[in-house]
């Protein structure tokens, strides 16, 4: 009798716990789109004003491509400005991002010295600026990001060395389109590659220089003064990609047997590298999309409050109808707006 009791006390046990389960509400999966969103990035709705050097070239396309997509990562907003190389134009453009309150600004800056006191006005307003391609004379940037660019003479150096030992029996006449108002880049370039290659090749002439100011029409001019100067000029060195389109169109119009190297930066250039085009042999070329990611990393670094380096420097890539195909533009162009 005592086991029957047991087992109906057992039994009505597990059916009130059977009413209970079936009696409390179903537990479903919260569909994706109903969650919780994550957090938003530290940075969401700050704003970042960009000074751009010049839009026109596809060097800052480039940058403004990598300073677009790091700008949606880390969840900024950008206003960008050109400036079409005018520094007073630019001035105008940080004085603007100064008055909006902007939380940080990216310069890429028109003149090393006119900028100087609008770095410090955006300084003493409190909203840092990092500095990049170009620098600024003042100790007020936060950060200063840009390419070696003595380093980029010397690549192109070691190029000429060996192409004018190994092909030209270590001598050589070359010209030079200079682009002289170009002082912290261009010059420092130039520099290097002529004490570089003048140390190495005793043989070589360097027969004329002439000024294209870095725009084609001007390099047009610089490359026909070049060649009545010197009509033997077997080597063109160019100082951008304004430069060696203009050198090109003069020399394949004068049918002058030269090849052009140097720096620049185009599709262009890129393609006729590629072909394996009879003028367009090597050129240094700085990684302009990650110079602007990198910019806008270090902004986004200062405004969530920590550390960034002072002076950030990235290296160039040495290209040549041999190796071109190790650098794949046609993604970085892809990027462009």
């Amino acid at each position: 009798m005592k086991m029957i009791s047991k087992l109906l006390v057992a039994t009505l046990i597990v059916a009130l716990l059977l009413t209970s389960f079936a009696c409390a509400p179903a537990q479903t999966a919260v569909p994706a789109s109903e969650q919780p969103a994550a957090a938003p990035a530290a940075n969401t709705g700050a704003t970042v004003g960009v000074c751009l050097y010049a839009r026109r070239s596809q060097s800052d396309k480039d940058a403004e491509a990598g300073i677009r997509a790091a700008a949606a990562a880390q969840g900024l907003n950008v206003i960008i400005e050109d400036a079409d190389s005018d520094p007073d134009r630019q001035i105008a453009h940080m004085q603007s991002f100064i008055d909006q309150k902007v939380s940080a600004i990216l310069l890429a800056a028109a003149d090393y010295d006119k900028l100087a006191p609008s770095v410090e006005a955006a300084a003493e307003a409190g909203i840092p600026v990092i500095a990049y391609y170009q620098e600024v004379n003042t100790d007020k940037t936060t950060s200063f990001i840009h390419f070696d660019y003595a380093a980029d003479g010397s690549k192109v150096a070691e190029w000429l060395i060996d192409h004018i030992n190994t092909n030209m029996g270590g001598a050589a006449k070359i010209g030079i389109i200079d682009f002289a108002s170009c002082t912290t880049i261009c010059q420092r370039r130039l520099k290097a590659l002529y004490e570089d290659v003048s140390a190495a090749c005793p043989g070589v002439e360097w027969v004329a220089k002439f000024d294209g100011n870095g725009r084609k029409p001007q390099s047009m001019d610089a490359c026909e003064k070049i060649f009545s100067a010197a009509p033997d000029t077997q080597i063109l060195i160019v100082v951008n990609e304004d430069a060696a389109e203009g050198a090109k169109i003069i020399t394949e119009d004068l049918k002058k047997d030269v090849i052009i190297v140097g720096n620049a930066y185009s599709d262009d250039v890129f393609e006729a590298l590629e072909a394996n085009d009879p003028l367009y042999k090597a050129f240094s070329v700085d990684p302009y999309y990650d110079m602007g990611v990198a910019a806008i990393d270090a902004a986004a670094a200062v405004l969530e409050g920590g550390e960034v380096q002072p002076e950030q420097i990235l290296s160039c890539h040495m290209l040549s109808n041999e190796n071109i195909g190790t650098y794949d533009w046609r993604a970085i162009a892809a990027k462009r707006g």
